[in-house]
């Protein structure tokens, strides 16, 4: 039996209908391929940070777990040097798999990253999130107060920190039963989208909380406008416009 594969056809066949048919571009496998690759290479090295950091994880995520129940317990987490610097070093860690869930569940998507390949959003989605992450570390310098109140404001700056490890925790958690069940996109990226506000909305409460042991009620407010609304209001209203 001929293998019709390996049989060669006269050139002419190629133009028998007047036109060479060849593909102007390449297969869109090729892309799909190329953002599942650098999606594995974030994941995997994502990974191994997090079983090099276990030790420090295990050790304060009590901490971490009881800043939700009460405000007192960041106060209690940054009096703790050990446990503050080692909380700051996990939520760094945090960040490219934070951005992997939300390329991967679409929780961010302005227009603009729609013709982007995976591999672009996912690079696009790294660089809005540290340009965030640095408009509330602009905001937090040029809004520092004098040294009497500068331990609660800090306190209440670093809490951020805190509470973006546990929701990225969660939305791992989700992301990975999902995987197992093979849910659907749209009612997990419903529910991530909700556990994360749920989070934030805890977040504003507890860092209001710390600024009112300090300052007075508009000043605590005008303070977390500063630190937190402004920065979150630019990036939602970048997914809406752009």
């Amino acid at each position: 039996m001929i293998d019709s594969l390996k049989v060669i056809h006269p050139v002419e066949e190629a133009f028998s209908a007047g036109i060479l048919n060849l593909p102007c571009t390449p297969p869109p496998m090729q892309e799909t391929a190329s953002g599942c690759l650098l999606a594995d290479i974030l994941a995997a090295g994502s990974l191994l940070v997090t079983i090099l950091l276990l030790k420090k994880i295990v050790n304060v995520f009590p901490a971490m777990m009881a800043c939700v129940l009460r405000w007192k317990e960041s106060v209690n987490l940054e009096a703790s040097v050990k446990l503050s610097r080692d909380r700051t070093l996990i939520a760094i860690s945090m960040i490219v798999p934070f951005c992997l869930i939300v390329e991967r569940f679409d929780l961010y998507s302005p227009r603009f990253l729609s013709g982007l390949d995976s591999c672009s959003r996912i690079a696009v989605i790294i660089a809005i999130f540290i340009a965030y992450l640095a408009l509330k570390a602009f905001s937090a310098f040029i809004s520092k107060p004098g040294k009497l109140a500068l331990k609660n404001y800090r306190t209440a700056c670093m809490s951020f920190a805190t509470f973006f490890v546990l929701i990225v925790y969660v939305l791992l958690s989700v992301g990975g039963i999902a995987g197992l069940f093979e849910l659907e996109n749209g009612p997990v990226k419903c529910s991530m989208l909700w556990i994360s506000i749920a989070f934030y909305f805890i977040y504003i409460i507890r860092a209001f909380q710390i600024f009112i042991s300090s300052y007075s009620i508009f000043a605590a407010f005008l303070y977390l406008c500063a630190l937190e609304l402004i920065p979150t209001g630019l990036l939602v209203v970048l997914a809406f416009v752009f």
